[in-house]
């Protein structure tokens, strides 16, 4: 099984020309995930260029899961190469070489998916021909296709990008979702709403495949969803559309696509999208919540809860809890 933003090594091996320009994205996505600057991070666009076996240098890196700590040399090749080709890859790397000198950690990476043994005989020849030229071969690393793949799936833009067969970026993973400014106030679990918080609960276990909330806005119907799953083990399965016009057939196609499984999150969605949605999904596959006002006559056939407004009280303990300095008074009002 697959989640939603799980990239196929194969996608990443049939980027081609494209593959070099592809990593650069990937390297500038990682990098403003760590929270480096801009100019920490140098990339040759001109995949052509002499460029002394650097097509990336990275200066004085946080360690990540996929960046080395302090400066690196990145080295891109679409395809693949045998370990003769990886020395004489790193022998002909001037420039490469010289960083090495100094300190840097030396990636090269290839688009081709690699077994563990053919990985590490590759590996192994790198760091042969490091210790040959006086380098440290221990800070060498190798990425192929399957890492890359695997690095790709943890930021959901680019695992959707067009270029790996994807829809494009107009859905959002869980994270994006919750950290958007509209829901930084605390979160108050009202009683009242406790069986659509079970029914949420439901389509995150996999019990209830189809759900509609429905209720006037400003209620909280999206933020219920939210913490909910927020809880919840399937919680990277997540994906949040925030308009159903905006939500393309697809995208939905993508979601039914293979061994993915995910749980579509669909805001501002009429009845109407509600069940055009319905009837695109593989319901064993994809778990649809859709959020909505329910000014609407159409019948759905699905299950469904129309929120109401909290009860007094419970509007007075999200009071104080988000602003805790109001007197009862003004919290009454």
């Amino acid at each position: 099984m697959a989640g939603p933003f799980d990239v196929d090594p194969t996608s990443v091996e049939r980027l081609g020309a494209a593959f070099a320009l592809f990593v650069n994205d990937l390297l500038v996505a990682e990098v403003g995930r760590a929270g480096l600057l801009g100019f920490q991070l140098d990339i040759n666009s001109q995949t052509n260029t002499a460029d002394g076996g650097v097509d990336a240098a990275l200066r004085s890196s946080n360690a990540t899961d996929w960046l080395p700590k302090g400066d690196s040399a990145w080295q891109f090749k679409s395809s693949d190469l045998e370990p003769a080709e990886c020395k004489e890859e790193l022998k002909g790397a001037a420039f490469a070489r010289d960083l090495m000198s100094k300190g840097a950690t030396y990636v090269l990476v290839l688009g081709r998916p690699l077994v563990g043994t053919m990985k590490q005989s590759r590996l192994g020849a790198l760091r042969e021909q490091a210790e040959a030229l006086g380098l440290d071969g221990s800070v060498i690393r190798l990425y192929d296709g399957n890492q890359l793949a695997r690095w790709v799936s943890t930021l959901p833009a680019l695992a959707l990008d067009r270029r790996l067969g994807g829809p494009g970026p107009a859905v959002l993973d869980f994270e994006r979702w919750s950290s958007s400014a509209e829901h930084q106030e605390r979160w108050v679990a009202c009683p009242s709403r406790a069986e659509m918080e079970a029914a949420v609960t439901s389509i995150s276990t996999g019990d209830l495949p189809i759900y509609r909330l429905e209720g006037g806005s400003g209620l909280g119907k999206t933020r219920l969803a939210m913490e909910v799953l927020r809880s919840a083990e399937a919680r990277p399965l997540v994906v949040y559309a925030p308009r159903a016009e905006q939500l393309q057939t697809e995208t939905v196609s993508y979601l039914c696509d293979g061994e993915r499984t995910s749980i579509l999150v669909v805001d501002n969605c009429s009845r109407a999208y509600h069940q055009s949605i319905v009837e695109q999904i593989d319901g064993r596959k994809v778990r649809l919540l859709t959020i909505g006002i329910d000014a609407e006559e159409r019948l759905v056939r699905t299950p469904l809860h129309q929120l109401p407004a909290a009860e007094p009280g419970e509007i007075d303990a999200i009071l104080q809890e988000n602003v805790p300095g109001l007197w009862p008074e003004v919290r009454c009002v």
